[in-house]
């Protein structure tokens, strides 16, 4: 039992467990920022032209960029990723969470949305942020996982929700 779920049983207020599961979840993202910029990964333009877009396919190079607070806690995307493999960028939420409740209701968004669910270790990242190789590279498995995943649906036409983040013709 995890020391949120023995605070929710001890009648602490939702209020005071919302608030540490927000700043858990912040925490989180900035480690995996951090992990990503270890990675290689690139910062995300807001705007890439179709000419960089195609140089980053051909090159397979992966960029992502972080939501916006507002999109983050209206929408619950926490980044937005390039996706080498098909040119296109895709939203992602990101947990460390391993309550089988709250994975289920993001692979269930995920199914229905198209919001890539992207589930990590809490401790995994900790250390891939501070450049522990093991863990970065079972990061980089991950990341590498959820490309190939949202590849295989877009052939498929499965997806709901994506775009291409270039500038107006």
């Amino acid at each position: 039992m995890t020391a949120l779920n023995i605070a929710e049983m001890g009648g602490i207020p939702e209020e005071a467990v919302a608030g540490h599961r927000i700043e858990y979840g912040h925490k989180a993202e900035e480690n995996f920022e951090s992990v990503l910029k270890k990675l290689g990964v690139e910062p995300l333009k807001e705007n890439l032209s179709q000419e960089e877009a195609d140089k980053m396919v051909a090159e397979r190079r992966v960029a992502a960029r972080r939501t916006f607070e507002k999109e983050d806690f209206e929408e619950g995307i926490d980044f937005h990723f390039f996706n080498p493999y098909t040119g296109r960028t895709f939203p992602m939420d990101m947990s460390v969470s391993n309550d089988e409740k709250v994975q289920s209701v993001k692979r269930e968004r995920e199914r229905r949305e198209g919001i890539r669910f992207l589930p990590l270790s809490a401790r995994t990242l900790e250390f891939a942020s501070r450049g522990a190789d093991r863990d970065l590279k079972e990061i980089w498995q991950s990341v590498e996982a959820m490309l190939r995943s949202d590849a295989l649906d877009q052939a498929r036409g499965e997806r709901v929700k994506s775009s291409r983040l270039s500038s107006p013709a």
